[in-house]
């Protein structure tokens, strides 16, 4: 017999028709503690707001290696909007909605009781130039989080003031929470492997290149019907014009008249894609004893996407524990280092027939004529490695050319840690202090080598090549007193208060070249 907040029992039928029996509250449950705003744990019953909490076996392990994403269908009104499916790519998160044209709708992400950045460095905000960069909440181990609270009301983010106007996401990570730690020692090593694939659309098969039903070099899908012979009006061959380029190549040369007959090519888009793979590798120790507790964590990521130079590769380290230094006094740390090393080929954004701004891998992808061999025709001058495509104005860039001649990357450098210390004056009194540290280096390039075509004027520069550095420095102190009251009055009434002092600073450099 079991009942929502009742304690779960089972008894023996034997002889008996009719049975009585009365369960019990499950105290354990109904007594939820949950994390809220600068770090105070709180009976879930007692709270006068939304807040969700997700464990650790919903996020790790999982095939989702960046957290913001993992965070996908976990907790109602969380909005998370992806950039682009590669691997490593930035992404956008909404909790409460967007509540501003143009100013930053992101929440604030809070690690261990200390906020931190988690903004996606780009040089421009509208992905035109076909520049994209991660989002710094890459930097998170979703193997090392041992809980996640989403705050949504204002009343749940009122403490962090203007920075959690958008909502609070409240990371605990393993080292944060090691004063829970109930066994000695602890170790575990895990290995997971998944393969990542794209979902590519089902295209028609029946039309060519051209319009209405007659052939033509145009960026469509509805000329003539592939039947076997040459169309009507006996076109030349797509890249007929490059035939002085590739002489060895024999239907290159046929020209108008010449018995061209285009065919469907199956795979002309999905030759673009691959199966990338996600394996992760990590080591957990953790031990407990009278004194205090320590916990231990490590953890390799390489990812590899589904287009061909797609790759992330992240390695995180992370201890933190806590100890007893008296019967009052407790002091509680955190450290954290991560590296991440992030490359791939430009996903700008785009219309029907070209990019809005610089390169872009998929915008002139989709709408590919069948008849076109992606596969297997070239897409590079070999002397002047300019891109080589069907287009007789040359007008649009061969997607094979800005996959192996354009590069979005990031090496990051990043250390965020935090120490507290704590007295409990009474058992309803408890005064805290915390510092907090994060700090990352940041360095981008991205490049485009001469050859692209197609660009509108505003960037019509990019065809003679161009290559992009940016350093980043991002670093944040922040300093926290904070006094708490927990003190029950009667059987009915508690009290609960907060009174502190925060001090912050956020420093953030940037400079680059661009030539």
């Amino acid at each position: 017999f079991s009942f929502i907040g009742l304690q779960t029992q089972e008894v023996a039928i034997g002889e008996r028709s009719t049975i009585d029996m009365a369960l019990g509250l499950d105290v354990k449950q109904l007594t939820e503690v949950v994390v809220t705003a600068q770090g105070i744990e709180r009976d879930r019953k007692a709270l006068g707001y939304a807040a969700t909490t997700i464990g650790a076996d919903d996020i790790s392990n999982k095939p989702e290696t960046d957290l913001g994403r993992a965070l996908q269908g976990r907790t109602p009104g969380l909005q998370i909007l992806n950039s682009s499916g590669l691997a490593g790519s930035g992404s956008k998160i909404n909790i409460r909605g967007i509540s501003s044209v143009s100013g930053n709708t992101q929440p604030l992400w809070v690690v261990d009781g200390v906020p931190i950045n988690t903004a996606t460095n780009e040089s421009n905000s509208n992905f035109f130039d076909g520049q994209q960069a991660t989002s710094r909440f890459l930097d998170l181990d979703p193997n090392n989080i041992e809980t996640i609270n989403i705050l949504r009301g204002l009343s749940a983010t009122t403490l962090y003031g203007s920075l959690g106007r958008n909502g609070v996401i409240l990371v605990t990570t393993k080292g944060g929470a090691a004063k829970n730690q109930t066994r000695k020692f602890e170790a575990s090593v895990s290995q997971s492997l998944f393969a990542v694939e794209a979902i590519i659309p089902e295209f028609q098969s029946k039309w060519g290149n051209g319009f209405d039903g007659d052939y033509g070099e145009f960026f469509s899908n509805w000329g003539a019907l592939f039947t076997g012979a040459p169309p009507i009006n006996q076109p030349r061959h797509p890249y007929y014009e490059h035939r002085n380029t590739f002489p060895d190549i024999a239907e290159f040369q046929l020209g108008d008249g010449d018995g061209y007959i285009p065919a469907n090519q199956a795979d002309n888009v999905s030759s673009m894609f691959k199966k990338g793979t996600s394996s992760n590798t990590s080591i957990n120790l953790g031990s407990n004893g009278p004194g205090g507790s320590i916990n231990f964590n490590y953890r390799h990521l390489d990812e590899t996407g589904f287009v061909k130079h797609n790759r992330v590769q992240r390695d995180n380290l992370s201890l933190g524990g806590t100890t007893q230094l008296t019967d009052k006094f407790s002091l509680t740390s955190t450290f954290n280092y991560a590296r991440t090393e992030f490359t791939t080929p430009p996903s700008g954004s785009g219309g029907g027939n070209n990019s809005f701004g610089g390169p872009s891998i998929f915008t002139n992808l989709y709408f590919t004529p069948r008849n076109m061999d992606l596969a297997r025709w070239p897409f590079q001058d070999p002397t002047t490695g300019a891109s080589v495509y069907y287009r007789n104005n040359n007008s649009i860039t061969n997607p094979n050319w800005v996959r192996e001649n354009a590069r979005n990357g990031s090496t990051t450098n990043r250390f965020f840690g935090s120490a507290s210390l704590n007295y409990d004056v009474t058992d309803w009194l408890k005064l805290t202090y915390r510092l907090g540290l994060d700090t990352y280096g940041e360095r981008q390039l991205n490049y485009v080598n001469r050859g692209s075509v197609g660009y509108p004027a505003a960037t019509a520069i990019l065809a003679t090549g161009q290559m992009r550095t940016t350093n980043i420095t991002n670093t944040i102190i922040d300093h926290s007193a904070i006094a708490t009251i927990q003190r029950k009055l009667s059987s009915d009434l508690d009290l609960t208060g907060i009174v502190g002092f925060n001090a912050r600073t956020d420093t953030y450099q940037q400079d680059g070249l661009e030539s």
